[in-house]
């Protein structure tokens, strides 16, 4: 599926290394077209494709299909990115996680 609306932001705003004070760190990488990737420190095998969806969100398909396909919204303050929102299937967790930019 090829989603390919156009972000809020200038799709490197979005790319950088992020933070969860008990799931460590997540890093979002720029993909093919206008996508991104995900990849999580402690889950080396898996990985996010994110396709945008318009504004400061992005359609999110897990490379394991178990976690499920979602939404990720960015926050943004000031025209900068701080931070995303990470959800999976409920059957998996059922809160969110929220990953602060750290750069």
């Amino acid at each position: 599926m090829l989603l390919n609306l156009r972000p809020a932001m200038a799709i490197n705003s979005y790319t950088g290394k992020y933070h969860h004070e008990l799931y460590g760190n997540l890093e979002i990488i720029r993909g093919e077209n206008n996508d991104l990737e995900a990849r999580f420190e402690h889950h080396n095998r898996m990985f996010v494709k994110l396709q945008p969806l318009g504004g400061n969100r992005f359609f999110a398909n897990f490379s394991d299909p178990i976690y499920g396909k979602t939404v990720f919204p960015f926050t943004v303050q000031g025209n900068k990115v701080t931070g995303v929102k990470i959800k999976v299937a409920d059957f998996v967790e059922t809160d969110p996680y929220i990953f602060k930019k750290i750069n």
